[in-house]
C-alpha cells in the first residue's frame, strides 16, 4: 500500500491560493486533537488522507502518544496486564503488544509503524518483579529488554516493586535513554539484607555504572500511611537510599517530592538535599545544579513549622533555582523564609508558597530581599498582608493570590486546628491584601511587565483601589477581582 501522491484540495484551493499556504498549520491543529481520541486502526486510515499527513502523522503521533500498560484483577483474582495507546482505544495485553511490534519488519509494515518507536510509557497497577518465573513475569522481562532502551518518559503508579533488584534494573539498566521518571504512590518491598548493603554503600559514594546522564526530570510521590496496606506490603518508602538513586542521576534539573517529609518515615527532603551536597563535594562524582524544586507537598498535610535544618544544605549548595515551591509552615520563623529567599534571589523566576489559613500574614514579605528576576508569584494562604512588597519584584508578570488549598488538608480537624492557633496566639481572620494596602506608600511605582493579576475571592469595595491598581499595573491584560456585592471582574 502506497501513500497518496497528491494533497487533498481544501475547498478548491490552488497553488496560488493563500488557503493552500495555511493548510499545513491547519493539518497540524487537526492532528493534535485527533490523536487523543483515535485508535491505531483509525490512525492508520487518516494517514491515507494526503501525502502531507502520511509523512508527518506517524512522527507527531509517536511523539505525543503515551503507551498505557495497566494490570487489573480478574474474577479469579489473578493479574492480567493490558496496554492502551489512548483513552478511547481497546486494550491489548503486553504479550500481544510485543508480538504486534515484533511482526513489524521491512516486508510486513505497509504503514511504516516500526520506523519511529514509542517514547512515552505509563505503567500502573502492576506487580513488578523480573526475578520470578512464570508467563507474566517472563513477559515483563521481555518487555523491558525490547522497549526499555526506547523509553524517554516513564511513569509508574499504584504498582508494587517486589524487590530492590527489580527497582534498580528498571531505573538504572533497562532504560538508558530515559529523560523523565515519575514514581507515583507505589509500594516498595526489599529484604533487610539488601537495604543494609545499600546503606553501607551510601556512606561513601563511588563511581556508578549505568549512569543515567540524560535523565533531567524526576518526580517521586509516596503513598500516605495506611495500616491495612502496610500490613500486606510492609514498606512504603523507597527501597534505595537517596545516595543510590541520585548517584545515577547526575544531571537532574527538575525535581518534585511529595508526601515524603515526615519524621516517621525514610526518606526526607533534608536527606535529599544533604545527599546532593555529599555528591557535589565527592572527589569521584559531580552532581546536578537543580533548576526546579517543588516540595510544596513534601508532606501532604499542612505543616506546623518548616525546620531550620533545611537551611544548612541550601546555604551550602546555593542552587541556581529558577522555580521553587514549598510549604512555609504555620508557626515557622520568618528568618527561615527570609534566608531561603535571599539564597535564591538572583535566579528565582517562579515562586509558589503555601501556608495554612487563619494565621497572621508576614508583615514585611519578602523581608527586604530584592527579587529582580521573579516573574511569577503564587501565594496560597496568609503570606503577605498588603501589596507594598511589589516594589521588591520589578519584573513580575503574574501574581496569583489564593486563600487556601483544599487539596492540602490540615494535620488536625479544622476545629482543633483553630483552637491550637488561638492557644498559641496566631489565630487571625483572613485579611485582604488589597484592602489593607495604602497605595500612597507605593508612590509612582509601575509594574509594566505585570500582565496577569488573579486575586481569587479578594473583595474590593473602593473604586479608588481599582484606580490605584490600574496605575500600578498599566499593561495588565487579565485581572480577576471580586468587587463587594457585585459580580467578579475578569
Amino acid at each position: 500500500m502506497n501513500p497518496p501522491q497528491q494533497h487533498v484540495d481544501l475547498e478548491g484551493a490552488g497553488d496560488d491560493d493563500p488557503k493552500e499556504k495555511i493548510s499545513p498549520l491547519f493539518n497540524e491543529v487537526i492532528m493534535k486533537n485527533c490523536f487523543k481520541r483515535m485508535s491505531i486502526e483509525e490512525l492508520k486510515n487518516i494517514r491515507l488522507v494526503c501525502k502531507f499527513w502520511w509523512e508527518t502523522t506517524l512522527l507527531q503521533w509517536r511523539n505525543g502518544c503515551v503507551v498505557q500498560i495497566r494490570g487489573r484483577r480478574s474474577k479469579e483474582r489473578s493479574r492480567s496486564i493490558n496496554m492502551a495507546c489512548s483513552a478511547q482505544q481497546a486494550q491489548l495485553s503486553v504479550g500481544d503488544f510485543i508480538r504486534f511490534m515484533g511482526e513489524m519488519d521491512a516486508d510486513n509494515d505497509p504503514f511504516k509503524l516500526s520506523a519511529i518507536p514509542f517514547r512515552k510509557y505509563h505503567l500502573s497497577c502492576l506487580d513488578l518483579d523480573i526475578l520470578k518465573s512464570g508467563r507474566d513475569y517472563t513477559n515483563q522481562l521481555k518487555f523491558w529488554r525490547s522497549f526499555g532502551a526506547q523509553m524517554k518518559n516513564l511513569k509508574i503508579s499504584w504498582s508494587v516493586f517486589h524487590n530492590g533488584p527489580t527497582f534498580s534494573r528498571i531505573l538504572f539498566e533497562e532504560t538508558p535513554e530515559l529523560e523523565a521518571i515519575e514514581l507515583e504512590k507505589n509500594f516498595y518491598k526489599s529484604s533487610s539484607s539488601y537495604k543494609e548493603s545499600l546503606f553501607a554503600q551510601s556512606q561513601s559514594p563511588q563511581f556508578v555504572r549505568n549512569c543515567q546522564s540524560k535523565l533531567s526530570t524526576m518526580s517521586i510521590i509516596l503513598r500516605e500511611f495506611d495500616m491495612e496496606q502496610l500490613h500486606h506490603y510492609r514498606n512504603m518508602e523507597l527501597p534505595l537510599s537517596w545516595m543510590q538513586i541520585l548517584a545515577h542521576f547526575p544531571n537532574l534539573v527538575t525535581v518534585q517530592l511529595e508526601n515524603i517529609d515526615s519524621d516517621d518515615f525514610y526518606p526526607s527532603v533534608q536527606g535529599f538535599l544533604e545527599t546532593i551536597t555529599k555528591l557535589r563535594f565527592s572527589s569521584n562524582l559531580k552532581t546536578q545544579n537543580l533548576d526546579v524544586l517543588n516540595i510544596i507537598n513534601a508532606k501532604r498535610k499542612a505543616i506546623l513549622a518548616l525546620s531550620d535544618r533545611i537551611l544548612t544544605p541550601l546555604q551550602t549548595l546555593r542552587l541556581p533555582l529558577t522555580s521553587l515551591s514549598f510549604d512555609i509552615g504555620i508557626h515557622s520563623q520568618p528568618e527561615v523564609f527570609r534566608e531561603i529567599l535571599r539564597i535564591h534571589a538572583a535566579t528565582l523566576k517562579q515562586l509558589t508558597v503555601y501556608r495554612a489559613p487563619f494565621t497572621r500574614a508576614f508583615r514585611d514579605f519578602p523581608f527586604g530581599t530584592l527579587l529582580n528576576s521573579l516573574e511569577e508569584l503564587t501565594a496560597i494562604g496568609p503570606i503577605f498582608q498588603d501589596l507594598l512588597f511589589l516594589e521588591f519584584t520589578p519584573s513580575l508578570r503574574r501574581l496569583i493570590i489564593v486563600n487556601e488549598d483544599s487539596n492540602k488538608p490540615y494535620e488536625l480537624p479544622i476545629g482543633r486546628y483553630i483552637n491550637l492557633l488561638k492557644h498559641i496566639g496566631l489565630y487571625m481572620k483572613p485579611e485582604p491584601p488589597i484592602s489593607n494596602t495604602d497605595f500612597t506608600l507605593i508612590g509612582d511605582l509601575q509594574l509594566k511587565h505585570l500582565h496577569e493579576f488573579n486575586a481569587g475571592t479578594e473583595e474590593v469595595s473602593c473604586v479608588d483601589k481599582l484606580k490605584a491598581l490600574e496605575n500600578l499595573m498599566p499593561n495588565c491584560r487579565k485581572i480577576h477581582l471580586m468587587p463587594k456585592y457585585n459580580h467578579s471582574i475578569v
